[in-house]
């Protein structure tokens, strides 16, 4: 964004940002078997209620009607962006919030100090290894 410019950022400079940072990064789907994407592009005009799926036989189901049926996620936010990625072959998108950001940005990796911090987070000992795994069994 323009550092140079007094004020919070436009929205348009905002999303051009967002895409900045968005665009060729590694996503895990956060339902389903959890497969990995690589992010396309990102749509700011039309969120999971507008945006539709083509199904096998021919019909077309909004985004956020089929992860309510196939995956019994309901969506929190009816405006969010959409993730473009690439699935099978075809353009697709997916809702932002049913996504994580794989590996560490690299604005994070070359902070010694927000490095630090991440590893504090997502250290655990034995005991908590066994705990999450008993927990996800």
């Amino acid at each position: 964004m323009d550092a140079s410019r007094n004020g919070p950022p436009t929205y348009s400079e905002f999303q051009n940002e967002v895409k900045r940072q968005l665009i060729g990064q590694s996503i895990i789907a956060n339902y389903g078997i959890k497969r990995t994407y690589i992010i396309q592009d990102v749509n700011f005009d039309n969120g999971p209620c507008v945006t539709f799926f083509d199904l096998k036989d021919g019909q077309k189901i909004s985004v956020a009607k089929y992860f309510y049926k196939t995956y019994n996620l309901k969506i929190t936010d009816k405006r969010q962006p959409m993730l473009i990625v690439r699935a099978q072959g075809h353009a697709c998108s997916i809702p932002s919030e049913f996504c994580l950001v794989d590996g560490v940005p690299d604005s994070i990796r070359s902070n010694p100090a927000a490095m630090r911090t991440l590893l504090g987070q997502v250290r655990q000992n034995p005991q908590e290894k066994l705990d999450a795994i008993q927990k996800m069994i």
